[in-house]
């Protein structure tokens, strides 16, 4: 028989659970029976049976976990068969057309170029160790090729020395996927050292040369410019140190922050960056979960108070101030860990969606004044029965002309959430979509839209790892290494499950995802983010009779020489498609500026318009495929 349970540890943090007594209660009640708490509701699941002996069980939070209690009374009801799982079969939507498929790639894995991800892993399990790995595609040296930089960890069980590992691994693209150590070289080993999260890049104050880089850390985020051939923190000079809050002994701790978005919230055509926070945890106020009575495992965020993101805006002389209650930010409630970008309204505006982790997800619209959280109101806040989930990593994409679609990954059992209709009022397609059953037991961090057979259809890739390595000795179907997964989309809204087609089986304890051409053959690479260990390069190998695809570099003018906000409209027949230049999305990542639009078996785009920040609109008419700079005229 297998028992279960879970404990906590004393705590006087805010927003923390005290001390909870985990004990086991047998139950004679005959096999197959439900049993609930009070007025809990029972998890018919996660019941642990032996002969007519039942263990009192209910669900703790994303982790599932099994807590055994004792109640001030129990209820039992013994239904004549247990309940069905749930159903995710195709019983609604557009129904699927007759079409012809383009080619696959295959997706294989390259020689790393030697990075090995440290997360402090203690045999303490402490949260920040289990939640980092992330990593940036950028060009940093101006070659034209896709460096790349990882965001590494150090011991959160003591405070940073000296030889610590350095908060950002830089590698130098030299061309036929071969990398050079460029750490040392470019300033990354003398920075203060932290346990980093994730690495955004922009020409935000820095208009030409290298981009500017804003590091989120558990124990306060990094600003970095290029100065004097490397890079520098500039955090305090350029007034984004980090929030703080008190802990139980009235010390003030960095915000862990994890997400990060540039965009130019205000208008004012200057880049302004938006950070998200996770929550209050320390060391000392750590609360001790388990799954089997015994082992501690790794503790989930229900019982610790999340911190509000910060909206910093961009002034005259380059440095930022807090804007964050006068745009609309300000919100207490926010666990985030993922922040993606989507012009909802076509006005040049981006709203704001938010995963949050055990909490509503938010959608921050601009009503002419400030943003405003309508999450809730555009469908997007809660699971189809009332609850928020385990929100990680995401993307917002405009599926079809007009219509917004919005992908988040989530916990194990929660399945991977795609709200279609995000301007209106957005539904969970998942399960009609085909998407539910085939990732109910992946727990998602990674995630990203892409055209994977360049048909002008877009297709879903999700990283996948759990945060617990003991997980599967509870949970039988739930594994901590877990393969990606890539779905195709298909005629009438439905997709395939093709990852292990493609060449994506290899099991790991995913985090980060980033997409870009890494060999410059016009295909579209993918980096995974590994926790505690090695990176997966995977090189995109097209097929036989590929579909071709039109790939534009976008180059503005300052102040926002990325031209982040810019949008791009590309008819092709009767397909029309359109992508806005984004720093957000995914976890802890960053994507090439290099936008992707498959064209299927045609030669070129009819027609490609062009929407820059400034406002202008330049028509570039018919283009061939292939890669092509744009300048702003």
């Amino acid at each position: 028989m297998l028992m279960a349970g879970s404990s906590a540890r004393e705590s006087h943090e805010p927003g923390q659970a005290g001390n909870r007594a985990a004990i086991s209660v047998p139950l004679s009640v005959p096999e197959g029976c439900l049993v609930g708490v009070g007025g809990l509701p029972a998890v018919g699941d996660e019941v642990v049976e032996g002969g007519c002996t039942t263990f009192l069980l209910f669900r703790l939070g994303r982790m599932r976990t099994i807590l055994l209690v004792a109640p001030a009374f129990l209820l039992a009801a013994c239904p004549s068969k247990p309940a069905p799982p749930p159903s995710y079969a195709h019983t609604g939507g557009p129904e699927q057309a007759a079409e012809t498929l383009l080619p696959l790639p295959k997706y294989v894995e390259m020689p790393g170029p030697g990075f090995v991800h440290v997360n402090g892993k203690s045999a303490e399990k402490l949260m920040p160790e289990t939640m980092s790995g992330g990593v940036a595609l950028v060009d940093i040296d101006g070659d034209g090729k896709l460096d790349l930089l990882f965001t590494n960890g150090r011991p959160v069980n003591r405070e940073a020395q000296a030889d610590d590992p350095p908060p950002v691994v830089a590698y130098r693209n030299l061309g036929d996927w071969r990398f050079e150590d460029a750490t040392e070289k470019w300033g990354f080993k003398a920075l203060p050292k932290r346990h980093a999260m994730g690495v955004y890049a922009a020409h935000a104050v820095s208009m030409t040369g290298p981009p500017d880089l804003f590091v989120t850390a558990f124990d306060g985020a990094l600003f970095l410019k290029w100065k004097d051939g490397k890079y520098q923190d500039a955090t305090g000079e350029a007034g984004l140190t980090p929030p703080t809050w008190k802990d139980k002994n009235g010390n003030d701790r960095p915000a862990w922050s994890t997400a990060a978005a540039w965009f130019d919230a205000d208008g004012d055509g200057k880049l302004d960056l938006l950070v998200g926070h996770y929550v209050q945890w320390t060391r000392e106020g750590d609360l001790e979960f388990t799954l089997d009575g015994k082992t501690k495992i790794y503790a989930t965020p229900e019982h610790y108070t999340g911190i509000a993101p910060k909206l910093y805006r961009q002034k005259a002389d380059g440095t930022f101030e807090d804007a964050t209650k006068a745009l609309g930010f300000d919100n207490a409630k926010s666990k985030t860990l993922g922040i993606t970008l989507g012009d909802l309204k076509g006005d040049g505006r981006f709203a704001v969606a938010v995963a949050n982790d055990t909490e509503p997800n938010n959608l921050y619209i601009w009503n002419g004044t400030t943003y405003k959280d309508e999450g809730t109101e555009h469908g997007i806040g809660f699971d189809e029965q009332g609850k928020p989930r385990a929100g990680m990593g995401l993307d917002l994409v405009e599926e079809t002309p007009g219509s917004f679609t919005l992908a988040i990954g989530n916990f194990s059992r929660e399945s991977t959430a795609l709200f279609r209709g995000v301007e209106k009022v957005a539904i969970d397609k998942a399960p009609v979509a085909q998407i539910a059953q085939a990732t109910r037991s992946s727990l998602t961090f990674g995630l990203a839209f892409l055209d994977a057979d360049r048909d002008g259809r877009l297709d879903l890739v999700i990283a996948n790892g759990h945060i617990e390595p003991t997980v599967s000795t509870v949970q039988k179907e739930i594994t901590y290494e877990e393969r990606p997964q890539l779905f195709r989309a298909r005629a009438g809204g439905t997709f395939e499950d093709v990852g292990e087609k493609c060449g994506l089986s290899k099991a790991v304890v995913a985090r980060g995802l980033a997409l870009g051409d890494l060999d410059g053959d016009g295909f579209v690479d993918m980096v995974v983010a590994v926790n505690g260990g090695a990176p997966l390069l995977l090189r995109c190998v097209p097929p036989e009779g590929a579909g071709k695809a039109l790939r534009l570099e976008l180059k503005g003018k300052a102040p926002n020489p990325d031209a982040i906000g810019a949008r791009v409209t590309v008819k092709v027949g009767d397909r029309v498609q359109s992508q806005s230049r984004r720093t957000a999305g995914s976890y802890l990542s960053q994507h090439e500026g290099v936008l992707t639009f498959g064209l299927g078996a045609a030669a070129k785009a009819d027609a490609v318009t062009l929407r820059w920040p400034s406002g202008k609109t330049q028509e570039l008419g018919a283009v061939d495929a292939g890669t092509r700079v744009v300048n702003e005229p």
